[in-house]
């Protein structure tokens, strides 16, 4: 009787540690999803930057030229 209280507890043990595993996987894998969100967010805010500050450099007078070659008025 007392074998079989031991192999229960031995079993309980088990399943407890393996919850646990699966638990802290779960929270490994969505910190390092966020991780990666934070990266491409990241990324994504200094290409706009890097755009931003492309299109406030540019001059109204080369904005007018590249409109004016692009798009003119043929009779």
């Amino acid at each position: 009787m007392n074998k079989i209280y031991c192999l229960v507890g031995a079993a309980v043990a088990a399943l407890i540690f393996y919850l646990m595993g699966e638990r802290a996987g779960r929270l490994q894998c969505a910190k390092n999803q966020n991780e990666d969100v934070v990266i491409q967010q990241s990324e994504i805010v200094k290409l706009q930057g890097d755009i931003n500050a492309e299109t406030f450099n540019r001059g109204v007078a080369d904005i007018r030229r590249v409109l004016r070659e692009k798009y003119t008025i043929t009779e």
